[in-house]
């Protein structure tokens, strides 16, 4: 039996705790030797204990969700706090089933800054049970307008569906989600490189305009030079020498023509620069893994050697894994992955081998 009971000024959190003796755990928590555990004193009555939780400078966690609202910092670090009790609790050698994790007896210590939690013999349930209470607890406060927070407790809810999983597990999903965020930046500071352009050919400078006009003066002066000095006229008969005009005016206009030609700018097509304005766009491959304490696994380049004899290799928009006859055997959504035959990797496809498994995350 649970109930609130006031005493003084100072309320309580009371818990029928039966006539066993159980020393050990609970003189840890009444010293106070596992932090985020709820401080506990014992009393007897009638012979039968009665364990009395301190609740003074905490409130639980459905008030504290009414008053500030449910945010990712605040989820991330409920689960991060929870995370390390429940390793303090394993190194105490202590049932991680006795910790209560309902949203009315999980509590936050103002004056300290943290969540504090309930622990207690006889409590026995799943910590993946109290996870998804937790997780529907915020759906409950959420506000529905905010599109991004539904999703990601959704994708909680789901993943709290599974069996035996721990705050660990969903912590991390924010981090491949920080690291999705970290590689989009990263992407983004990369400078973009300018469009292509039309641009017509511009010739090298051939001189000054009035050049060619020089060289037509230039040769109507030599056929009057020439005319004056009597060159076209017989000197005997004073007769007009029609051969010899007629070479040296079809030299002077060759002459002057090719020379024009020359220093004229030329005519020439518009010629298009041509620049790869679409890049193939880069694809991040990162592999979580859902056991507890992995490590997290990147491929940026490709061809990469994922494991022993593991390709992976890109082939325009897709990422493909190749078995070239690993030396373990690797499964592909729960299928083995025949030797030398490409299989296409996709969002959400999970990875096995020798016991590890690994979900595929692509951006």
């Amino acid at each position: 039996m649970e109930e609130i009971v006031r005493e003084g000024q100072v309320d309580y959190l009371k818990i029928d705790g039966g006539s066993e003796e159980d020393g050990f755990w609970e003189g840890l928590v009444q010293r106070k030797k596992i932090p985020g555990v709820l401080p506990m004193e014992i009393r007897r009555v009638d012979g039968e204990k009665e364990y009395w939780f301190c609740l003074t400078g905490r409130i639980c966690l459905w008030d504290y969700l009414e008053e500030e609202g449910v945010t990712q910092t605040l989820i991330w670090d409920l689960f991060g706090q929870l995370d390390r009790l429940l390793g303090d609790i394993n190194a105490f050698l202590l049932e991680e089933t006795w910790l209560c994790l309902r949203p009315e007896i999980v509590f936050f210590n103002r004056l300290e800054g943290r969540w504090e939690f309930v622990l207690r013999k006889g409590q026995e349930e799943e910590v993946a049970r109290g996870l998804q209470r937790l997780v529907e607890c915020f759906l409950e406060k959420i506000d529905p307008r905010d599109q991004t927070l539904s999703a990601l407790l959704y994708q909680l809810h789901a993943r709290t569906m599974e069996a035996r999983v721990r705050p660990g597990d969903l912590l991390l999903m924010d981090q491949v989600r920080e690291t999705k965020k970290e590689e989009k930046k990263a992407r983004d500071s990369f400078p973009t490189p300018p469009k292509p352009k039309l641009a017509s050919y511009v010739p090298e400078s051939q001189g000054p305009a009035w050049l060619p006009l020089l060289v037509v003066v230039a040769g109507l002066f030599s056929f009057f030079f020439l005319w004056k000095q009597g060159i076209f006229i017989d000197a005997v008969t004073g007769d007009l020498k029609m051969t010899h005009l007629a070479l040296v005016l079809v030299f002077i206009f060759l002459v002057s023509g090719v020379g024009v030609a020359k220093l004229l700018p030329k005519k020439e097509k518009s010629q298009i620069i041509y620049r790869e304005e679409d890049e193939e766009k880069k694809i991040f491959v990162c592999l979580v893994p859902r056991q507890t304490g992995g490590s997290l696994i990147y491929c940026r380049e490709f061809p990469h050697c994922l494991w022993d004899k593991l390709k992976l290799e890109r082939d325009g928009p897709y990422v493909y894994i190749i078995n070239q006859e690993a030396p373990e055997e690797v499964f592909k959504n729960n299928r083995l992955l025949i030797p030398w035959q490409r299989e296409r990797l996709e969002d959400g496809d999970e990875l096995s081998r020798a016991g590890e498994s690994y979900v595929v995350e692509l951006s």
